[in-house]
């Protein structure tokens, strides 16, 4: 008996294909095997960036308990950031032949890593939690292609915008409760020691659930297929099964199969300046994103925001991304909905970090009294609701023009170095005015290079 997403397709011949694996359904109905997966990709992405947060928000108990200085401490997360670059291209590459084992090396990697940062901070040991720094950047570059290519692989068309939403959220949500509760629950070296091993434990269960609920995707049945006369069918491999699948017809636009490798996402990148004007705006407005929580504590301190209050700012600005992103993930799912809404979402952005500059920079908010930090933290969240909100709708538009792994690299490679760039030069007085101006510019990018997938050819 065929599975129920080839009921159409009678005459495809599905042979020696793993049971526990599944298609992408074109009938509207998801595979409960679909949300599983996309239930652990989120939690090893939520806890990779926990991971990376766990000593920024303490750095003066971690330069005490390592022996460190403060420089020490911040090279931990350049580390980070660095082995992440190396990663990411491995992770694009192997998403296409290997998914599922560089999938499991990312989840086994942040269980060593929590492991050795665990053992690390018992020892008193500076080394070994760069080690672990290095171990987490790493993970963190197999898996940042994926959440486009894993929504479009595994979910109807009308739930990829949502999926891919959840998968880049998941990320955001670990970051948030990091910075949120590392503050409250680290104050000495035992709470520390306490709080990594439990993290670790943590790690365990998410690779215990890679192994019981994760499985590959077999390659979509192309829709448009007549299944009256007989289907040329070619051997497609994936993991540790193989399917039949038809050769003939085509995916449908924008789906994730049609990708075209690193050498096809530079020649697109290089010949289409509409698809480099949108990648270069989604960039810019995710490095953004990054780095106004990391700068607002020196940006807001000459106000008198003491370090929990900034704390209450980041987590608002933070919040309302995740929040906003998910809910938009699942309202606009239709291509023709995706440049308006873009625009839209940078334009807000740009106004709410304007008023930010106005108020701070320009020195009208003198104070922390309640209503002025009221008045930040409205702002705040309103440019993070729009530019953490907007890359799950940003990746999906993007993708129909070099395939859903290969945008995903892209976007964010380009948010890290633009993220490193912004960080050096918006930490200090003014920070808020070049923060617009970024934000204004990426902006401009979006409204002058949006262009419809079907456009593309049009360049």
């Amino acid at each position: 008996k065929l599975p129920h997403a080839f009921k159409h397709f009678s005459t495809m011949e599905i042979s020696q294909a793993n049971p526990g694996s599944f298609v992408q359904p074109h009938d509207g109905q998801v595979p409960y095997r679909s949300w599983l997966v996309l239930l652990v990709f989120g939690l090893n992405s939520a806890l990779n960036s926990f991971m990376s947060f766990n000593f920024a928000p303490v750095s003066t108990l971690t330069a005490e308990v390592l022996y460190a200085d403060a420089p020490q401490v911040t090279f931990l997360y350049s580390a980070l950031l660095l082995s992440v670059g190396i990663a990411m291209p491995v992770g694009v590459v192997s998403s296409s032949s290997c998914e599922t084992t560089s999938m499991f090396i990312s989840v086994a990697s942040n269980a060593v890593g929590c492991w050795i940062r665990w053992s690390a901070v018992e020892s008193r040991s500076y080394a070994p939690v760069v080690l672990s720094a290095v171990i987490g950047g790493l993970s963190a570059g197999l898996f940042m292609s994926l959440p486009s290519k894993i929504s479009q692989e595994r979910f109807p068309k009308r739930f990829w915008t949502l999926a891919t939403s959840l998968a880049v959220q998941a990320n955001y949500a670990g970051w948030l409760l990091s910075c949120f509760t590392t503050p409250f629950l680290v104050n000495d070296l035992q709470s520390m020691s306490r709080f990594l091993f439990w993290q670790w434990i943590a790690s365990l269960v998410v690779l215990l659930l890679f192994v019981v609920c994760w499985r590959p995707a077999i390659p979509a049945i192309p829709e448009g297929v007549d299944t009256e006369e007989p289907v040329p069918v070619t051997r497609v491999r994936s993991g540790s099964f193989t399917a039949e699948i038809s050769r003939q017809g085509s995916f449908e636009e924008g789906a994730a199969h049609g990708a075209q490798g690193l050498r096809g996402l530079f020649r697109v990148f290089f010949t289409n300046p509409r698809f480099a004007a949108q990648v270069l705006a989604y960039g810019i407005m995710g490095g953004l994103s990054f780095v106004v929580p990391a700068c607002n504590e020196e940006l807001l301190k000459p106000l008198g925001f003491t370090a929990t209050v900034t704390v209450w700012v980041n987590s608002g600005f933070v919040f309302a991304g995740v929040v906003l992103g998910v809910l938009l993930g699942s309202i606009v799912n239709e291509q023709r909905q995706f440049g308006k809404t873009l625009k839209i979402l940078f334009l807000v952005c740009t106004a709410a970090l304007a008023f930010l500059a106005i108020l701070v920079d320009g020195g009208y908010l003198l104070d922390a009294d309640p209503w002025h930090v009221a008045v930040v933290v409205f702002f705040s969240s309103a440019a993070g609701g729009t530019s953490l909100g907007f890359l799950g709708i940003g990746l999906e538009a993007l993708s129909p023009f070099a395939g859903a792994a290969e945008t995903c690299f892209a976007v964010e490679i380009l948010i890290n170095v633009v993220a490193a760039v912004l960080g050096q030069i918006s930490s200090s007085q003014g920070g808020y005015l070049r923060l617009t101006l970024a934000s204004g510019l990426a902006c401009l990018l979006v409204f002058l290079g949006f262009t419809q997938p079907n456009e593309r050819a049009r360049g």
